[in-house]
């Protein structure tokens, strides 16, 4: 039976998550209030972050959205989706299920949110570099020749 299950994360930041997406190649719809997914089998779910199913189902018999409801409790986002129908989208083909999904979200997630940690007046934040299964960023703390040094 296909139905919406809810998956912890860590994700706090709406806007960094809704850019971790875009950058993972997704179209995120984003809302201010908890909006209805939409699942063929009668499941009901709300999140403010949605994958439609028609933009995950380009060549798959996708029936469910995905979405990201924020939890109050927890102060993070969940993962509200269904693992079946994860399976007939073409998330399945770019990451094979729903656990590596959610490790390359996080992956895009923590590059989104370098700029929220590090104030871009301070620090500048190099461009990420792939190497060997891992990310490398180069991050410089700019400093005012003119300041005074006090010790």
């Amino acid at each position: 039976m296909s139905h919406f299950s809810q998956i912890q994360s860590s994700f706090t930041n709406k806007l960094a998550l809704k850019r971790a997406l875009e950058r993972l190649g997704l179209t995120p719809e984003v809302y201010d209030q908890a909006t209805e997914l939409v699942n063929t089998w009668g499941d009901y779910a709300e999140a403010e972050i949605i994958l439609r199913r028609q933009t995950i189902s380009e060549d798959s018999p996708c029936q469910a959205d995905l979405g990201f409801q924020w939890e109050p409790e927890s102060a993070c986002y969940k993962i509200v989706a269904d693992s079946y129908e994860f399976n007939h989208s073409t998330l399945k083909k770019n990451f094979q299920n729903l656990e590596n999904f959610q490790a390359q979200l996080t992956v895009a997630y923590q590059l989104e949110m370098l700029p929220v940690l590090y104030n871009q007046s301070s620090f500048d934040i190099g461009e990420p570099i792939y190497e060997n299964g891992s990310y490398t960023v180069t991050i410089t703390q700019k400093l005012d020749p003119y300041a005074e040094i006090t010790a």
